[in-house]
């Protein structure tokens, strides 16, 4: 299911980025139509987080009902947290035409850091299958390394600055919102890419990045 979910939606957002041009005010945006509410991308937002909040009832219900702490639990809870803000203000936050294409459109780029979670499914089903050789895992986690530095440490940062090129259009309040996720995301991020790197030579890498 993670699989599916991260192959669904970084789809939606290549198509989404391939999509961006330049547009008066902003460095680069969605097409009016792509930022549609009833468009591809706002779609993807909406199933992306019923996802996540599954998810959450998930963990809750594994704390509260059964007594067992799922695995990795703080860190899911917390990626939830930031991912429901971000996703909820771009999905309902349009007063505007202006901001909600700049909010769209950024939250459309961030949404390429899952096509990383790809590589983090695969490498953790080649670790759980026998007669996986160790070079297929080593190239996998390599794979997997290249891809979180490029989706997340990367392209978060160019985000930013296409939210920040555009704050002029936002309403009161909404920059220190989303700059404040955008600032947390990229910590979350920083602390999983440390992670990785610190395991890269081992046989085999551990689930130990939320998606």
């Amino acid at each position: 299911v993670d699989l599916a979910h991260s192959a669904y939606t970084s789809s939606v957002a290549v198509r989404g980025i391939a999509a961006l041009r330049g547009r008066p005010g902003h460095v680069v945006a969605l097409p009016a139509e792509a930022a549609s509410d009833d468009g591809a991308v706002v779609r993807m937002f909406c199933r992306s987080i019923g996802y996540f909040f599954a998810d959450v009832a998930l963990v809750l219900t594994e704390l509260c009902v059964f007594g067992r702490k799922p695995h990795l639990w703080h860190g899911r809870l917390a990626h939830h947290a930031v991912q429901a803000v971000a996703n909820l203000t771009c999905i309902f936050k349009t007063g505007a035409t202006e901001q909600t294409l700049a909010l769209r459109s950024v939250l459309c780029i961030a949404y390429f850091a899952e096509f990383s979670n790809i590589f983090l499914r695969l490498s953790n089903i080649l670790r759980r299958r026998a007669g996986t050789s160790a070079r297929t895992q080593k190239a996998t986690n390599i794979a997997l390394l290249v891809s979180f530095a490029a989706c997340r440490m990367v392209n978060f940062p160019w985000a930013t600055w296409v939210f920040l090129s555009a704050r002029r259009h936002m309403q009161r309040g909404v920059v220190p919102l989303i700059g404040s996720i955008q600032a947390s995301g990229y910590l979350l991020n920083l602390v999983w890419f440390m992670r990785i790197v610190k395991i890269l030579g081992k046989p085999s890498l551990p689930s130990s990045v939320p998606s």
